[in-house]
Formats: C-alpha cells, structure tokens, sequence
C-alpha cells in the first residue's frame, strides 16, 4: 500500500485503511462475544445490528482521528502502532457492550420470540398512506436554491469527463424504496424546520440556539440519509451476520428497522450536535457560481480531530463548518467570507469528484472542468483561507 520511496499515500489508500482498521475491531469483537450468545433469535438482529452500527461510528470516529498521522511510509509506522493499540482495547469493550445487551435483553426475548406465532395478516380495507419515493434531497431545497423554471443541470462524470443533462428538480435525488415511512415522516419534519432558517443564514439575520440546533439536525440528516451511507451500513450489517452464522439475510425490511432504531433513538444526530455545534461556522460566497450539489450532499470529515462539513446552498454560496472550536462569545449570525477564484475552484473540484454518481449545477453552466488529482493538502488551504479571512473581520 506505501510505496517504498516514502512518496505521499492517496487519500483513497488512507480510506481503505481506516475502514479495514474499523472492520478488523467490530469482527474481532464480534468473534469474542458471538460464543456467548448461542441463542440469540433472529428477531433481536435489528436491534443487534443497530447496536453494532452505533458503535461503528464511534470506533470510525476513533480510527479516523489517527488520519493526519499517514504522510509517508515512515509516518505509516505512527498510525501502525496507534491503530494496533485501539485493536487491543477496543474489541473487548465492545464485546462487553454486546454481552450486557444480550444478557439484559435479548436472551429473555430470544426465548419468547422461539415459542411465539405470529397470527396471519388481516386484511385492510382502508389504503395504506405509502410513500416510496424517497427523496434523499429535498425538492423544495432543489426547487429554491438550484432550479430555474422548475428544472436543473444534472452532472455525471464518465471517463474523467463531463456529462450533462436538463430534468426536472422532482426527478432527481431519489430513491425508490430507500427507508421507511416512519424515517421519511422524521425527515420531513427535520426538513421544515431547518429550510425557514437557511434564509437567516443568507440574509445575515440572526440565529437563536433553536435555529442553529435545526442546521445542525438537517446537516446530519442529509449524509445520514445519503444512499452511499445506507448502502454501507446494509452491507456492513448483512456481511457481519452472515459471517457469523445468521440463516437467512435480511429482507429489506429487517434492515430498515435497523435504520429507523438508528433515527428513532436520536442518539446519531446528538452526536453530531455535538461535534458541530461549538465549532466555526461561515458562509462561503463565489461571484463565479463555482459552488455545485452532490448527490451525497457535500462533504463531512475530521481534521485535527475536529469534524468538518461543506454544505453547498446554491452556486454562489456554501455553508461551512470549519475543523476548529469557535472562541467564548456565543454565535448571533453566521459571518460571510468572500473566496478568491483558487478557493472556490478547490472547493468545486472536491465537491464534484467526491460525488457518488452525479452533481447538480448552475443551470446556466455547462463549461464545467475537473482536475481529477486530488492533494493532500487542499483541505487545509481551504480551511487556512477561510480562518485568516475570520481572523481579520
């Protein structure tokens, strides 16, 4: 994985590692606690799998930290021993954490949910309210922010280049069938509290707690909802039980009760309230409409072993929560920063190839370009800019 000559690791090789790193732990885990709990019934896998996709995010977080560790294949050495360290501390934690569940919980279930029957299914004679469209960005997001006449400029990159297309702000950024009714209710209502305060954020009006804790819930949102993200946590939950004995893979609906146990519980989304809310946050404005949506939303990672996202609201502006605690005073409005032409192409570069599949656009625009060789250190350009401009207000 390192090359010999000590030359910079892509980041896409640091990816790798931490989520091989991540995966070692949880399996490790996994392998201590699995012997203790013979009968664990398969009706209690949603709740085991929401336990373990919890905790997943807490050792990713850990592992993650060691990030800006990995320079070199010297440096390689300091992550080397950090991560064997957390893999000898972590798995027995974490086993712990399981054997107390099943011991509180899901032996005594387990017992009751081999004796029980379920009774057939009566029939409805009243529709079912169903909604499987889901729309992972909302429309009325897309409709005020990237549209002109009700329609938007789709971008997909093939072969390093661009390719474009016009559709409606409706038939983009969805999934059929993504989560439940249950998440999409929640979503919504997430939804519209924090769509009334984005124009607060634009317009320079003032922000109370309530209005930052609504940016904060939709951010989280957004990425928690990303096809990218269910996809991987599906796969992580299906790998881990079928390595382990499970009989049968779960249905799509057994892994969308793990996920709504995710957001029902809230735990998720206070974690990121936590993480994002003392930190500095800015608005980013480009004159040059460089700013474009991904269809994973934007971009959300630790450095310095602070969290970061770059939210992009429309071609001119993106919301910014920087790596860095904000200082004592309390947060009245989000202060606007004014990015030169080399930020801002930073910022679109890494927004646009970090997309899963497509990006949404300037309407007006079908000139995009990419520099498809992503730097190590353009993170910290952006974040160095943007601190220095604040400094300075």
């Amino acid at each position: 994985m390192v090359s010999s000559n000590s030359e910079n690791i892509f980041p896409a090789e640091i990816d790798m590692l931490i989520e091989s790193t991540v995966m070692d732990i949880l399996t490790s885990a996994m392998e201590l606690a699995w012997p203790s709990m013979p009968n664990l019934h398969e009706n209690m896998y949603a709740e085991f799998g929401e336990v373990i996709a919890s905790v997943g995010l807490i050792v990713y977080k850990t592992v993650e930290n060691l990030k800006d560790n990995i320079k070199n294949e010297d440096s390689r050495l300091v992550f080397d021993k950090e991560a064997t360290s957390l893999f000898l501390k972590m798995p027995k934690k974490i086993s712990e954490v399981l054997l107390r569940k099943y011991s509180d919980r899901w032996a005594k279930r387990s017992l009751v949910a081999g004796k029980k029957v379920l009774p057939a299914k009566k029939s409805i004679d009243t529709p079912k309210i169903c909604k499987n469209d889901n729309h992972f960005i909302p429309r009325s997001f897309l409709k005020r922010y990237w549209s002109k006449n009700d329609s938007i400029r789709v971008c997909r990159i093939i072969n390093g280049k661009i390719e474009y297309k016009i559709t409606s702000f409706g038939n983009w950024g969805y999934r059929i069938n993504l989560y439940s009714l249950f998440s999409e209710n929640k979503f919504q209502l997430i939804e519209g509290h924090a769509l009334e305060r984005i124009p607060k954020v634009l317009n320079l009006k003032g922000l109370n707690p309530l209005d930052q804790e609504s940016l904060v819930w939709f951010l989280a949102m957004q990425f928690l909802r990303s096809p990218s993200y269910i996809d991987n946590l599906y796969s992580n939950i299906i790998g881990i039980l079928s390595k382990y004995g499970a009989k049968n893979i779960p249905s799509n609906e057994q892994l969308q009760s793990v996920y709504d146990l995710m957001i029902k519980n809230n735990r998720t989304f206070e974690m990121w309230h936590e993480e994002l809310i003392g930190n500095e946050w800015c608005l980013l404005h480009s004159e040059k409409s460089q700013f474009v949506f991904p269809d994973n939303s934007g971009l959300v990672g630790y450095l310095n072993g602070e969290k970061y996202v770059i939210f992009p609201i429309d071609p001119n502006y993106c919301f910014c929560v920087l790596p860095k605690k904000m200082k004592k005073e309390p947060r009245l409005y989000i202060k606007h920063i004014e990015v030169n032409s080399v930020i801002s192409g930073l910022i679109y570069n890494l927004l646009a190839t970090g997309c899963v599949k497509e990006f949404v656009g300037d309407v007006a625009r079908s000139d995009y370009s990419l520099d498809m060789q992503l730097r190590d250190d353009d993170f910290a350009s952006i974040f160095g800019f943007i601190e220095k401009k604040l400094d300075n207000s």
